[in-house]
């Protein structure tokens, strides 16, 4: 398991390095995406509820 986190520890490090090569704030992209995320969720529960 350590061996695990050691490696999500490196990609998540990769990510942070390219996405501020690219100029992107990967942060912000995140929160906006887990919102995405939700919304779609939410949208999903309401149409199994009207069938």
């Amino acid at each position: 398991m350590e061996a695990l986190k050691e490696e999500l520890a490196d990609i998540a490090i990769h990510l942070l390095g390219l996405s501020e090569m690219l100029g992107i704030n990967l942060e912000e992209k995140i929160n906006k995406k887990i919102i995405k995320n939700k919304i779609e969720q939410i949208r999903k529960l309401v149409e199994l509820r009207l069938e």
